[in-house]
């Protein structure tokens, strides 16, 4: 109970994205593809690279790692940020539901989708063979990943319409709306970074995340 109270007190909040980009960045964009396109490399000879489910999130966090991860105070961005060893954590805009998620593990680093309305990405250091996605009783199921150092960026649309949706369908979890994507790659650490931001939840939240330092 006592961790439950942490994470709704001070985990829950913001993202990252907008549009094409035209700033000049250098960021990599692909043509356009909607989430649910298949990866160039999605199975290896250790087994499946990539997953895609309507993924349950309780309290309005979920982790990706290994195990649950140290609970931790965003450094900046609320959507994505670090637990310490264990993995990172990912806040959305609704306590209870269904998530549509893919996760996707790649060999070099991919193109940012344009569909992406939020994109940030953060450093990961892996010390399994196996990668998860968990929120308290809920786990995916596991990726083949070998330790080592990484890049995940955390891309999605529509979260400014999943703020305004029902837990709830009846008695049955709802389904939201918005689309995640989580893209994970070898690369040495770099700090986190936020490629865009066109959501108004991920906006305001960034900046209530600022303030409250």
């Amino acid at each position: 109970m006592l961790l439950r109270a942490l994470l709704a007190l001070g985990l829950v909040v913001t993202l990252t994205g907008c549009g094409d980009d035209s700033s000049g960045s250098g960021i990599a964009h692909d043509d356009g593809a909607v989430v649910r396109e298949a990866p160039t490399d999605v199975t290896t000879p250790e087994g499946p690279r990539s997953l895609e489910e309507d993924f349950l999130v309780v309290e309005g966090v979920w982790w990706l790692g290994t195990d649950y991860p140290r609970v931790t105070s965003p450094s900046g961005n609320r959507l994505l940020w670090s637990g310490g060893r264990s993995g990172l954590w990912i806040s959305v805009p609704g306590l209870y539901g269904l998530w549509p998620v893919r996760l996707d593990v790649r060999r070099t680093e991919p193109r940012v989708p344009r569909w992406c309305e939020d994109v940030v990405e953060a450093p990961y250091e892996h010390h399994g063979d196996e990668l998860r996605m968990g929120s308290f009783e809920t786990t995916s199921d596991p990726l083949p990943l070998a330790a080592g150092s990484y890049r995940v960026r955390l891309c999605a649309t529509g979260l400014d319409a999943a703020a305004t949706e029902e837990e709830f369908d009846g008695e049955e979890y709802h389904v939201y709306s918005s689309r995640h994507l989580i893209q994970v790659w070898p690369a040495p650490a770099a700090p986190e970074r936020v490629l865009r931001e066109g959501s108004r939840w991920a906006r305001d939240s960034r900046i209530s995340s600022t303030s409250s330092r």
